[in-house]
This record gives C-alpha cells, sequence and structure tokens, in this order.
C-alpha cells in the first residue's frame, strides 16, 4: 500500500506529471526512480499528456505516470526531445490513455546531433533568462505594490 504520508522533512519527492508536480515528500524506499544530472527522465502523464524534466530522485505516484528515457543516444538527446514536445500541439479531448493511442505515434524531425545540442544550449539559454525576468518582475510587482499601498494610504491624514 502507498502512503500519502508525506513531509517537508523528508527528502525524496513525490512526483505527478501533472501541474503540481511535487505532491510532497517521502522517506519511503519503494517505487523511487533514480533519475540524476546524468541520467535524466521526462514524466509524463498518461491522461493529461502535462509532462516534465526530472533530473533527480524521485518517487513516481501515479500508474498514469509515463517515464520516458532515450533509447540510443547516438541519434537524439532527451533534452532536444523535450523541446520537441513542447511544440506538439496536441489537447486530449476526452479522459483516457493518451501516450499509446496517440502522443507517442507523433513524429519529430530529428536533426543531427550536433544542431540538437545546439538547438538545447540556445533554448536552455533562454529558459534560464525567462525564469530570471519572471522573478524580476514578481520582485517588481511586489515593490509596485509596497509603495502604492504606502502611498495611497488615506487612513493617515495629510497635512
Amino acid at each position: 500500500m502507498e502512503s500519502t504520508n508525506y513531509n517537508d522533512d523528508f527528502a525524496i519527492p513525490v512526483l505527478t506529471a501533472g501541474d503540481s508536480f511535487v505532491l510532497g515528500y517521502t522517506d519511503e524506499t519503494k517505487g523511487i526512480y533514480p533519475a540524476s544530472k546524468q541520467c535524466p527522465v521526462i514524466i509524463f502523464d498518461d491522461f493529461t499528456t502535462s509532462f516534465h524534466w526530472v533530473d533527480f530522485v524521485f518517487k513516481v505516484k501515479s500508474s498514469a505516470m509515463k517515464l520516458l528515457t532515450i533509447k540510443d543516444e547516438s541519434q537524439a538527446t532527451l533534452r532536444f526531445l523535450y523541446f520537441a514536445m513542447k511544440c506538439i500541439p496536441f489537447e486530449p479531448s476526452q479522459h483516457a490513455r493518451h501516450w499509446i493511442q496517440s502522443y507517442s505515434k507523433f513524429k519529430v524531425p530529428i536533426p543531427p546531433l550536433p544542431v540538437q545540442l545546439e538547438v538545447v544550449r540556445i533554448l536552455d539559454k533562454l529558459t534560464t533568462l525567462e525564469a530570471e525576468l519572471e522573478a524580476e518582475l514578481e520582485g517588481r510587482k511586489t515593490q509596485y505594490e509596497y509603495y502604492r499601498n504606502k502611498l495611497l494610504n488615506f487612513k493617515e491624514k495629510v497635512l
């Protein structure tokens, strides 16, 4: 029986491929996937087709989660395929298992390995820049709200 006794003091994240991604943390030892920076995996939700890049050890939560890896690393990189999957315009219209029925049948053009590596380098850089810009924007919003509330506080008397 799988536990749902999650605790932030535990070390291993329990993942779902859905939007919530990290459900909590566990101390369980069964169902642990040993992903790492050297051996990453894409987790794919069979029902929603949501997916995430994972390069750390985690607990598999759902039987609907597919763990995608590369069969032949001399032909393609997993990171390239991850970015290619982001470009597949598929919206599930029914509650069904989509990997075998639909998603795994999409054809992805595979350029030569040096081209894949350059695409990944550029997209990783842009992903990092996007995260930095989002953090900056969030900081600016917080700053704006602080000064707006401070300057437009009508509870204090103005002389």
